[in-house]
């Protein structure tokens, strides 16, 4: 146990030992029992007319349920989007029709 000393009292708290793995990754499994690799990248897109936060999280909402997509970030302050993708299961045209389907307008950078 560390004591840590503060002005009133001392407080005991046991010192954490990490001896199994962390992740489930973390394990000596072969790469094939984990799964197939991705063909990742990333798309950095600039979004028109878009004038809140709440906007931010629909477009958000909307490309994370695009097949392919893994990781999605608006910016609304800055109107850019970074968008993470599997380059198997979707391009980057299709991300920006998506964009345009809600009713804003979407440029690659």
């Amino acid at each position: 146990m560390n004591a840590i000393a503060t002005s009133e009292r001392t407080v005991s708290r046991p010192v954490a030992r990490i001896t199994e793995p962390t992740s489930p990754l973390d394990d000596r499994r072969p790469p094939e029992a984990i799964g197939p690799r991705r063909r990742c990248t990333y798309a950095k897109l600039q979004v028109t007319g878009l004038m809140g936060v709440a906007e931010a999280v629909w477009i958000e909402q909307c490309l994370v349920h695009e097949a392919g997509v893994i990781h999605v970030s608006v910016n609304p302050a800055t109107g850019l989007a970074y968008v993470v993708y599997d380059l198997d299961r979707t391009r980057g045209a299709t991300l920006r029709q998506a964009i345009e389907h809600v009713g804003f307008g979407a440029q690659a950078i």
